[in-house]
């Protein structure tokens, strides 16, 4: 899991790996905003597509 699903929280994951994106189950927030949107989709330039999808969950 990372905490923040903001800008930051994006960030750090992509930059990880791919192996290590892979271990990612979710992203914990307390933002309502974030909350509303439930995921996360990486798009990968390279293919030019959407590679994952993290669901974004609260943290109460």
């Amino acid at each position: 899991m990372i905490w923040g699903a903001g800008k930051v929280g994006r960030r750090f994951y992509r930059a990880l790996k791919n192996e290590n994106r892979r271990k990612v189950t979710a992203f914990c927030d307390i933002d309502e905003k974030k909350l509303h949107c439930g995921r996360y989709e990486y798009f990968d330039r390279e293919q030019r597509r959407v590679t994952s999808i993290v669901p974004v969950i609260p943290l109460r």
